[in-house]
């Protein structure tokens, strides 16, 4: 093998652990750059005068010794191969995975070992933004104003950076976090192209699933959603929105709104992990979305104030917080409650997620 080989080879491989160091300190595009501009830079080295200050340029930038040699078609081999390298590098780029991973129930992050094989994703693929709200929110008994404060910013704060990063890339959620704040979040990122969702499913050994896309010659396998007629009240100012997917809310857990008239949006049989698809996933939000902004407004011309409780999952939640965000004409203010099954009141706090109070906290005694 001749030494102008064996230089092209070994430089090629100090390009190479050149740029796994790289990865752990400079951002991928950084990365991609680099190696572009060095193999241009390098390709056009065949110029003499400018060949020795090639060399030096690659051996600061991957610290390392380079072997002396006069041979222009070394440099040029070797900015070839990192020009090939970095096309390949932005190609991997655009097959990474932007999540949104939101905490605050239980502390299961999605770049685990167990969950990246249940999602069959390759480590150097996933990014993964986490918003751990769980240390303020603990189980939410003790939700005061001061905490609520806390968590709105930090969710507003979060998911705004990550709708910004998702607009690029293109973005995933998944959590476990209260419903409230969720769909606090989802205001947020309506705008966003977030459009992939990894839910958990803890009566299936605790295993992770993306929601997937019905195949075109796939029958429809999932139930409809439905709107309960609206048979009250025209004049009603206030009225409570019950939406049950994953179980029923009950009437017996609506005592604290007991003079307020219940419109309900639900599966006739409820349960855990019964959105699969992106496409029931859809459905399913247009047909809240037409309840927000058509049925309510002809069953109640008057209409100020919802009072909404769900029992749904995170990406139900983030879907209606963008239907919720991206109604700029709604007139009214929608609250959005938690459940605690050991309270007296099974609902004991809100917030606000549109209209000008969005993010203030409703405490009810």
């Amino acid at each position: 093998m001749s030494y102008s080989v064996l230089v092209v080879i070994l430089v090629a491989i100090t390009a190479v652990l050149g740029i796994v160091q790289l990865l752990k300190e400079k951002s991928d595009n950084d990365i991609s750059n680099v190696m572009l501009q060095t193999g241009v830079a390098l390709l056009l080295s065949g110029i003499p005068s400018i060949a020795e200050l090639m060399l030096s340029l690659v051996a600061v930038l991957f610290s390392k010794e380079i072997p002396q040699t006069g041979n222009t078609y070394v440099f040029m081999a070797v900015g070839f191969i990192l020009i090939i390298l970095s096309i390949i590098v932005r190609v991997k780029l655009k097959e990474r995975i932007y999540v949104l991973n939101m905490l605050g129930i239980r502390k299961k992050e999605i770049s685990s070992d167990k969950a990246k094989q249940d999602l069959k994703i390759a480590d150097y693929k996933l990014k993964e933004q986490v918003l751990d709200i769980i240390p303020v929110f603990d189980d939410g008994t003790n939700m005061d104003e001061k905490a609520n404060s806390y968590i709105v910013k930090q969710v507003r704060d979060d998911a705004e950076k990550f709708a910004v990063k998702s607009k690029e890339n293109g973005g995933c959620f998944t959590g476990m976090a209260p419903i409230p704040y969720t769909i606090f979040a989802g205001t947020f990122l309506g705008e966003a192209d977030v459009n992939r969702y990894f839910e958990f499913n803890r009566n299936a050994g605790e295993t992770y699933y993306e929601l997937k896309k019905k195949r075109i010659f796939q029958r429809r396998k999932w139930e409809d959603l439905e709107i309960v007629d609206c048979k009250t009240s025209k004049n009603a100012t206030e009225i409570v929105l019950a939406i049950s997917i994953t179980h029923n809310v009950m009437d017996a857990d609506l005592s604290q709104f007991a003079d307020m008239d219940v419109i309900r949006v639900g599966l006739s049989a409820p349960k855990d992990n019964v959105i699969e698809f992106q496409e029931q996933l859809m459905e399913y939000k247009k047909v809240i979305h037409d309840c927000l902004d058509i049925k309510l407004r002809e069953c109640f011309p008057n209409l100020k104030t919802v009072h909404l409780v769900a029992s749904i999952p995170s990406c139900m939640s983030i879907e209606i917080g963008k239907i919720i965000g991206m109604g700029t004409n709604r007139l009214m203010d929608i609250i959005v409650y938690h459940y605690i099954h050991s309270n007296t009141i099974k609902y004991p706090f809100g917030v606000y997620v549109s209209g000008s109070r969005k993010g203030t906290f409703v405490k009810v005694e």
